[in-house]
Parts: structure tokens; sequence; C-alpha cells
């Protein structure tokens, strides 16, 4: 008997649940302040936050491990309020170099980091990154580095005139990272929130179940008297 078309749809439609259910990205972010900047309304001295987001396929943090394959976003937020921002979906744009990996213990927590990630040559396009109040003057490069000598840097206007950018010396070590936290979505780093656990109606043991056919009883008896 062949199945209608509604049931090949809801079986699709089922396994694409499931899959989706089945990837979970966590976020790991860094905080620091920035050196210089001359991005317009991003304020030195402020501060800035910079996020990778990574989906291996599981939806566990423990005993967990991404590389640079793993990568799904990139999102740059600058100043105390958090209110000038440059985003890149590294899924599509991926980085040019990923050096090292990520490695969580079995307790979630981080034992290991990225050494580097950039975007270089070729720089990524107007098109292929977003920003929010401010304004870019074209093409984006932008390294991070784990050294303890190492720059964290992004600048725009690649090979022009009005080349601009923002800069953070020293470098990003290990313990400057936070522990991945699962967020919504490949490239929203707003944290996770778990549907609710539907409530289960308690069932009725048997002393309940002889009150209800009572009940009926009384009732159904009572019915038939009336009539």
């Amino acid at each position: 008997m062949k199945k209608k078309p509604r049931h090949l749809f809801a079986a699709a439609a089922l396994m694409a649940a499931s899959a989706a259910a089945s990837a979970a990205p966590f976020a790991i972010r860094t905080v620091g302040h920035i050196t210089s900047t001359d991005f317009p309304n991003a304020i030195a001295g402020q501060s800035y936050t910079v996020t990778f987001i990574v989906d291996n396929g599981s939806t566990s943090v423990q005993d967990q491990s991404w590389n640079g394959t793993h990568l799904t976003c990139l999102i740059w937020r600058m100043n105390d309020a958090g209110d000038v921002t440059f985003t890149q979906d590294l899924a599509t744009t991926p980085p040019t170099t990923a050096q090292g990996n990520v490695q969580t213990n079995s307790s979630g927590q981080l034992e290991d980091m990225f050494t580097r990630v950039e975007t270089d040559s070729p720089a990524v396009q107007p098109g292929q990154y977003s920003v929010s109040n401010t304004t870019f003057n074209g093409a984006v490069k932008w390294f991070v580095d784990g050294g303890a000598t190492g720059d964290l840097v992004l600048f725009d206007g690649v090979g022009t005139a009005t080349n601009q950018g923002l800069r953070s010396t020293g470098g990003v070590p290990l313990n400057g990272w936070t522990a991945p936290q699962r967020v919504t979505g490949p490239c929203n780093d707003t944290p996770y929130a778990a549907p609710p656990t539907p409530t289960s109606v308690p069932a009725l043991g048997p002393a309940g179940l002889g009150l209800t056919a009572a009940l009926v009883g009384l009732l159904g008896w009572r019915r038939r008297r009336s009539a």
C-alpha cells in the first residue's frame, strides 16, 4: 500500500526536526579593552567582546572537541554597551586560518583553545559580513591571536586610503575565554533556553479507579430511577 504524499511530507518533517535537534551550537567568548580604534561610534578604552560559535553536531559540552571546520560564526561587539557590532558567517565564508582546537573536559570546562584564527587573504568582501551602528569602508581582515604577545585586530578598507580598524594588544590566552555555552543558533549568540518539560498527569491508583467506577454507576442508577 503506497503512502499518501502528506504522510511522506510528515515523515520528512520529522527527520528534519530530529536532525536539527541533534546539533547544538556553542559560544566561546573573550572580553578585553580596546587599545585603539577609529571605527565610527567605537570608543577606545571601552570593552569589546569577541564570540566564536562552534558546532560539531553534538548536544553535549562535556568531553568535546571542535576544530576550524566546526566554526560557524564570529561576532565582534564593541563598547561597554556592545552597541557596535561586526558579524561574519564562518560557515559560508570560513576563516583563512584556524590553528589549534577547542577541547573541554568531563565538566565542560576549557582545556584547550584555538591559538590563532584569522581572515587575511583573501579578505572578507562587503556582503560577506554585516555591521551595526557603524560604517565600514570595504573589504575586511581580522585576526585573534592567543599568544602572550599576540594581538586582536579588526580592520577594513583593505587596500584603500580610508583604512580604519580596532586593536587590542596582549593576546587572548586560554584562561581569557569562557567555557562553551549553548546558544540559540549557528550565528546567534543568544543563550539557549530549553523548552519547559511537560507536566505529567498522575495516574489513578486502584482506589481512585474504584471510586470513579462507583460514581459512574451511581449517576447511571439515578438517571434510570428518574426515568
